[in-house]
């Protein structure tokens, strides 16, 4: 492995054999404890998959174990040998995470490993997962929530990402169907994120033996499934209770860099505190109420969720009111975040983020940051560009 170490020798990273990174950083935080954070490009959305067909495989691989287990086999050993295991897939990315004592690092590659290349599929795993699935198709299609969520993606998608399975083809899926998709998810090149008490040369053999002999195919593309440009409003009559709940999206396009991540978390913090302030205190309107923010790395834009609830007679103007928050706020507020280093911005925002879990979200951020050529530092002026979010679409769901 062609590794490169920091100068405090607290994180290094490196490239593999077949092609796939290593980031590593050791922490006192992580005690006796290991960390494995497995990413790459296999969500569910990837051409080389089938959308619902790898969906069903992921969940029903990780509950399975490895050729020839059940579920509770699978079970009883990562009791037995103290470890955690987990597998999660979005449309643009799979993840696998793991965790060990010190003690049990080789059973986690192990079971990694055989996870890759032996992965096995339990039918009774299968049946149950199945006819589950079946018996939600069925009761949905006329439920509030099924009508809700398909009116949400007509208005800001247009389509659904994919045509979802009916009866018949849920019916006819087989085990081999399953891992054939599963086998085409794990051949994606994946990026490492490993966290530890040790110097990282103590787990260099088993990167070695466990990982860089994983067979890799190409990096899958990723069928885009975006938000549509444009300004839309949609007012549907669904809710029962005497109540109205707003939803709003937008996005804007921004090129992903550390420091412009950082900034849009401050932003969205001190926006979700002035629409509170405005909405709630001020003018006495909403019974909850909820922004989400984030600069996607992927996607290379700022995407940003509102939601809140209020009296029937009072979302459209509660609703223009937060618009007039965020026109007033935004610009200001990323004005300073421009202008203000970001690790003074953060620092004089929110308290430090404490524990291994924040030390290894930032070392998947400072990795990421590496393997595209780019300088993660704090402490350094941001010199990209950052437009305030307008607002794209909103939904209004009214008492029937």
């Amino acid at each position: 492995m062609r590794c490169r170490t920091s100068r405090s020798s607290r994180w290094s990273n490196g490239k593999l054999a077949n092609g796939d990174r290593v980031v590593y950083l050791r922490t006192p935080l992580a005690r006796d404890k290991f960390y494995l954070s497995a990413y790459s490009n296999a969500g569910f959305m990837a051409k080389t998959l089938n959308p619902w067909q790898a969906q069903i495989a992921s969940q029903i691989v990780a509950q399975s174990g490895t050729q020839g287990w059940r579920a509770e086999n699978l079970r009883d050993w990562k009791q037995a040998q103290a470890v955690s295991f987990n597998v999660s897939q979005s449309a643009d990315e799979l993840q696998i995470t793991g965790l060990s004592t010190l003690t049990q690092v080789q059973s986690l590659f192990q079971l990694y490993h055989a996870m890759n290349t032996q992965a096995g599929i339990d039918a009774s795993v299968m049946k149950d997962s199945l006819a589950s699935l079946m018996r939600q198709r069925a009761n949905r299609s006329q439920s509030a929530g099924d009508l809700r969520q398909r009116e949400v993606t007509r208005l800001r998608f247009g389509q659904p990402a994919y045509q979802e399975p009916d009866q018949a083809q849920l019916c006819g899926v087989t085990a081999q169907m399953l891992l054939t998709q599963w086998q085409q998810t794990v051949s994606a090149p994946v990026t490492y994120y490993l966290m530890a008490n040790e110097p990282a040369d103590t787990f260099l053999p088993l990167v070695e033996r466990y990982l860089a002999s994983l067979p890799r195919a190409t990096r899958p593309a990723i069928t885009p499934h975006r938000a549509l440009a444009g300004t839309r409003e949609s007012t549907v009559a669904l809710n029962i209770e005497p109540h109205s709940e707003v939803r709003a999206w937008s996005y804007t396009e921004q090129p992903w860099t550390p420091q412009a991540a950082v900034q849009v978390s401050v932003a969205r913090n001190l926006a979700n505190k002035y629409l509170k302030n405005s909405l709630r205190d001020e003018a006495l309107g909403i019974y909850r109420m909820r922004l989400d923010s984030e600069l996607a790395d992927k996607a290379q834009r700022i995407e940003t969720e509102i939601s809140f609830t209020a009296s029937p007679e009072r979302g459209h103007e509660l609703w223009q009111r937060a618009e007039q928050v965020l026109k007033q706020r935004t610009a200001p507020l990323m004005l300073h975040c421009k202008e203000t280093p970001p690790y003074e911005c953060i620092m004089g925002t929110v308290p430090p983020l404490l524990g291994w879990m924040a030390q290894l979200a930032r070392l998947v951020a400072a990795g990421r940051c590496c393997i595209h050529g780019l300088r993660h530092r704090l402490s350094q002026r941001a010199d990209q560009r950052m437009e305030s979010g307008v607002l794209r679409h909103a939904m209004h769901l009214r008492q029937q």
